[in-house]
């Protein structure tokens, strides 16, 4: 009987511990697999999402940008949807009117836009160079030069 008891209770933290590592792998891989909502779908599913945060997708709105004290509000559009945003403090550098976007945060109970907490502005990974032509470099190199070359105060003899 004695020889039952240790494999007993090995058995039963074999059982917790796997169980412990499914739900962190779970958890984990929920949250890995976060992806980018088009805001038409979001708004589609604004009831079942509730206050559920999400990462929702879309084109700032030109005409909708403006501040209200610390909050910045402006309007994402996708696929002829619009949805109200509103977000604490600043917007990265790159954001501005028509600027691919992704914002983090929740549809606000009871009031009618998204309440986001950090803005992300979308953009490729390809970079593309400003191609200049060799007439376009010498008159940009020739105002340079004048601008560099300031008067020097005449020497004394």
């Amino acid at each position: 009987m004695s020889g039952r008891a240790p494999a007993r209770r090995l058995f039963i933290v074999g059982i917790v511990l796997a169980a412990a590592l499914g739900a962190v792998l779970y958890e984990g891989l929920g949250n890995a697999l976060s992806y980018d909502m088009p805001v038409n779908q979001a708004v589609a599913q604004r009831t079942s999402l509730g206050s559920q945060v999400i990462r929702i997708e879309g084109k700032v709105d030109p005409r909708s940008i403006h501040r209200t004290g610390t909050t910045s509000i402006f309007a994402v559009t996708a696929n002829g949807v619009t949805e109200e945003v509103h977000a604490p403090c600043c917007p990265p550098q790159l954001f501005g009117p028509n600027a691919p976007v992704i914002v983090v945060g929740h549809f606000q109970a009871g009031a009618d836009y998204f309440d986001s907490q950090q803005i992300m502005v979308a953009h490729g990974n390809v970079y593309t160079p400003e191609v200049t032509t060799a007439s376009q470099s010498k008159a940009k190199a020739a105002s340079q030069t004048k601008v560099n070359a300031a008067p020097q105060p005449e020497q004394q003899k």
